[in-house]
């Protein structure tokens, strides 16, 4: 019952958001981050058979309300990305993304991700431009000389 009211409020609280935006005159739109759980588990085939009921049914549910929220953005002209997608290729390109630990939180290179979908959002929106991609291939560049030391 928790899980259900959480996704109604969220509903309800991207129904007020879009209406707010467009009486303030601004663009906004939402990113979905997915959790480190749910990359792992959709990029590794060879995990699926090793997770555990619990593990299982909490990916197929994260799934499952993410796609509510996207239709609920899609149904209120609400801009919105999810991010598993480009997640999970940088894990099939053997990125690192989290901590080996139990930490959620992604590393550097994870919010590296987050930041480049966050912009790119924002170019869909048109709200910051990006003149031939300059802006996302020297924060690219500076990620990359910055691993490299």
């Amino acid at each position: 019952a928790c899980i259900r009211d959480g996704v109604r409020i969220t509903r309800e609280v991207l129904t007020h958001l879009k209406r707010w935006s467009e009486e303030a005159h601004m663009k906004v739109g939402v990113l979905l981050i997915p959790t480190k759980e749910s990359v792992y588990g959709l990029a590794d085939e060879t995990l699926r058979p090793q997770m555990t009921e619990g593990y299982s049914e909490m990916v197929k549910n994260e799934a499952a309300i993410k796609e509510e929220l996207l239709q609920q953005c899609g149904l209120i002209q609400l801009p919105c990305r999810d991010l598993v997608h480009r997640l999970i290729k940088a894990a099939h390109d053997e990125e690192r993304l989290y901590k080996a630990d139990s930490d959620g939180h992604p590393v550097a290179n994870g919010y590296r991700h987050i930041a480049l979908a966050g912009q790119e959002l924002l170019q869909i929106l048109g709200v910051v431009a990006d003149p031939g991609g300059t802006v996302a291939e020297a924060g690219s560049a500076r990620y990359s000389a910055l691993r490299s030391r």
